[in-house]
């Protein structure tokens, strides 16, 4: 039986096993910044993880496309996708 905190993610199979049918969609905002990259990675690393948006300012040290890139390399379910933003930006 699926256990009572994973509704969303969890279904029950006609064998009587869990089974993965959904993930959570999560964004990182600050994605590219000191707490945000490792935050980011493990994020990446979660298999409940099934979509990853790394989000951060354009004046940032490191871009947000360059952290995606590099979690993109790593072996997970996990879709990931970077967007920028300009300071100015509404």
């Amino acid at each position: 039986e699926c256990p009572p905190n994973l509704p969303i993610v969890c279904s029950q199979s006609l064998s009587g096993k869990m089974a993965q049918s959904a993930g959570f969609k999560v964004c990182v905002v600050g994605g590219a910044g000191g707490i945000g990259q490792p935050l980011s990675l493990l994020m990446a690393m979660d298999p409940l993880v099934s979509e990853l948006c790394v989000y951060d300012l354009t004046l940032a040290m490191v871009p947000a496309a360059g952290v995606a890139a590099d979690l993109s390399h790593i072996n997970s379910r996990a879709k990931v996708s970077a967007y920028a933003f300009d300071k100015d930006d509404k």
